[in-house]
């Protein structure tokens, strides 16, 4: 019972923020879709069937970067078909399933027929505690302020949403194709390897610098959680402490506007264990679950870092042992 009352509550809230002044309503628009293919590494790709599919929707504040100063664009609330439905009972054909079985180095593509692309991670879309905020847009509504009455200009088109970004790098009008690929990035897997001193940065192959310490100045923070594995559920109670990972990764590389449309890190352990996040993840949120980076104090077993996803439901996308990170600015 109560699980319908919040959703109904929330459903409310919802109408109520569109709602004008004087009780009306403004327009919800529908916005044309383009035929959806999936391809990649799945084990049957072709035309993505959306009947069935539940219409998810997400109010969001978009807003764009132009020469670098902030312009906001409006308020909207989009109904479409959340990525995570459509992926969700996907069989996948990994690539590098002999080297890599987890799907926890997956990413995804989403292109149109202009050839525009942006790229986001499996686990944004599938390991998230918040699975319903990526979509394919169907419909929109403004989101009318009560006293003032303006509204934004209205796509004219289907678009990608990533109800989670702050600015709109991956914004993608009329989407036609998701393509799943595993990270192309070898790393040799050896489960006895269970420390490791230091956090290399890597850009290619080159070294863009090492973490043997978190630094001063980036910021702290402190996540209580209760852990819960995709594969094996309850891991206990836990607490994680650490430094926000963009601004450890932040004081050796940046991404340009490139990379936070495609851009991509793998995190790898000293025993071959990888994952993958998108630069907007890291670079571009709107809320306040960023990833850590945790430094245990010890090289001992388990290594002397490890990352914490706290964004996520599941556990699978934390590394322990942390060896590398692999920037990639674009696929």
């Amino acid at each position: 019972m109560m699980p319908r009352l919040c959703l109904l509550l929330i459903l409310l809230g919802a109408c109520a923020c569109v709602q004008a002044a004087d009780g009306t309503p403004p327009p919800t628009v529908e916005l044309p879709l383009a035929e959806l293919e999936l391809g990649g590494e799945v084990a049957t790709p072709g035309r993505v069937n959306l009947e069935g599919l539940p219409l998810r929707s997400v109010i969001v504040r978009e807003a764009v970067l132009e020469n670098g100063a902030p312009r906001f664009v409006g308020a909207y609330r989009y109904d479409g078909y959340a990525l995570a439905d459509i992926l969700a009972g996907v069989a996948l054909a990994k690539k590098n399933a002999a080297e890599f079985p987890p799907p926890v180095d997956l990413l995804v593509r989403v292109e149109n027929a202009a050839g525009e692309a942006v790229v986001l991670s499996w686990g944004e879309i599938i390991y998230t505690a918040k699975p319903y905020r990526i979509l394919v847009a169907r419909r929109v509504t403004p989101i009318m302020p009560s006293k003032t009455r303006k509204t934004g200009p209205l796509p004219a088109e289907s678009k990608l949403v990533c109800g989670d970004d702050r600015f709109e790098f991956r914004s993608l009008a009329k989407p036609s194709r998701i393509t799943v690929f595993a990270c192309p990035i070898s790393f040799k897997v050896d489960r006895e390897k269970k420390t490791s001193p230091k956090v290399k940065l890597l850009l290619g192959k080159e070294t863009k610098g090492e973490v043997k310490e978190l630094p001063p100045a980036a910021e702290r923070r402190t996540y209580p959680v209760t852990y819960f594995g995709h594969g094996m559920g309850f891991h206990g109670f836990r607490t994680f402490q650490g430094a926000l990972l963009r601004e450890v990764v932040g004081g050796h590389w940046q991404p340009d506007p490139a990379a936070f449309r495609q851009g991509y890190l793998v995190l790898v352990g000293a025993d071959g264990y990888r994952v993958t996040y998108s630069v907007g993840e890291l670079w571009n949120r709107i809320d306040a679950d960023e990833p850590l980076l945790v430094d245990r104090g010890k090289d001992e077993d388990g290594g002397r870092f490890a990352s914490y996803a706290a964004a996520d439901f599941y556990a699978d996308r934390s590394v322990r042992c942390l060896e590398k990170i692999g920037l990639v600015p674009a696929p």
